[in-house]
């Protein structure tokens, strides 16, 4: 597991030790700005109404149950979903959906975690989505692995 995920995760402290560098590094303070970023994206899900669900279809991350519950989540917030099949979430899909304003990443946690880079809009992992929809997101962040 990725050591930012790991300590998102847990809320425990993290050091990533490398073997061949030989060096330890403690990620909080990534761990910190990561937690912000989500944090945004999930008070912006907030206000939405239409929301892509990605449905993967690499090998390994279709996930229907998964996809099934989030859809399930938000239609009884009153959101509307969208299932989008793509064999990866890159900038470029965001493109051609421009009605969807979050996307919701259920083949990989990490994509929405960690590979944010040019993407204009949230995208949220399934935990995330059903954290903003249910009005609870200003209590406290969730586990973003939670159903994975």
């Amino acid at each position: 597991m990725h050591p930012i995920g790991l300590r998102l995760s847990t809320g425990l402290p993290v050091v990533a030790a490398g073997p061949l560098s030989e060096q330890a590094v403690d990620v909080e303070v990534e761990a910190r700005r990561v937690l912000a970023k989500r944090v945004h994206d999930v008070a912006l899900a907030s206000e939405a109404r239409v929301f892509g669900v990605v449905v993967g279809l690499k090998l390994g991350q279709y996930r229907p149950r998964l996809v099934e519950d989030v859809v399930r989540e938000l239609r009884k917030a009153g959101k509307r979903p969208v299932l989008l099949a793509c064999r990866e979430l890159t900038p470029s899909v965001e493109a051609y959906f421009p009605g969807v304003e979050v996307f919701v990443s259920t083949p990989c946690p990490l994509i929405a975690l960690f590979d944010r880079e040019g993407f204009h809009k949230p995208v949220l992992t399934p935990a995330e989505a059903k954290l903003a929809v249910s009005g609870r997101w200003r209590e406290g962040y969730v586990d973003p692995f939670q159903g994975f």
